[in-house]
């Protein structure tokens, strides 16, 4: 491993640790269909910030020039032992047959690998670059919702006189949770090609 990525490594450990450790609480105490969510929504936070850490160095004087690539694979290789890790507590303290929200906190890793970068660039402001990460991604929610409500109509029934679904159901994709991924896939894939140019040319080409 490049000395650049384990130094990186070395400098995220707290955020690494916060990452394993907030949705915890939730996961031991809050045994309801509320507390799973909010578990799920720690460990998102937990992620984003973990991310927006491994760019928040960047900003400051001493921090050495390391490559986009260094710095995502570093965050990436993080995430990937955080997954693993919440996985386990899931598994031993929440429902050891509840693969579903697996699933859902592994697709987490995608938006923070590639909208936090992005932000972190462009507003300089860990908080910001957080904030504004999980704003987006509740955007493109919103997003499916317009898309659902303008296949079905606005009075939030179907055709059939059933009611229009804006839920996501995770085993069985409706067109919410469909538009869901197509738009987040889509703004993902978006702000990672646009950071990544924006960091090679303003401090690789720099250096």
């Amino acid at each position: 491993m490049k000395e650049s990525v384990r130094y990186q490594l070395r400098q995220l450990r707290p955020a690494w640790l916060l990452c394993i450790l907030l949705p915890f609480p939730s996961m031991l105490f809050w045994h309801s269909h509320e507390g799973h969510c909010a578990a799920l929504f720690c460990f998102c936070l937990g992620c984003f910030v973990l991310v927006a850490s491994a760019f928040r160095r960047l900003f400051t004087p001493v921090s050495p020039i390391c490559s986009c690539r260094d710095r995502i694979l570093a965050a990436g290789l993080a995430l990937s032992v955080s997954w693993a890790l919440f996985s386990l507590l899931w598994i031993a303290l929440v429902d050891r047959h509840d693969f579903v929200a697996l699933f859902i906190a592994f697709q987490t890793l995608i938006p923070a690998m590639c909208i936090v970068p992005f932000l972190m660039l462009m507003t300089r402001k860990m908080f910001s670059g957080v904030v504004l990460s999980l704003f987006l991604l509740g955007c493109a929610k919103f997003m499916a919702g317009i898309v659902v409500n303008l296949v079905y109509g606005w009075g939030e029934v179907h055709q059939d006189g059933t009611p229009a679904s804006h839920e996501l159901p995770w085993t069985s994709p409706n067109l919410m949770l469909s538009a869901f991924w197509t738009s987040a896939a889509i703004l993902s894939l978006s702000l990672y090609i646009i950071g990544a140019r924006r960091f090679k040319l303003k401090y690789e080409q720099a250096a």
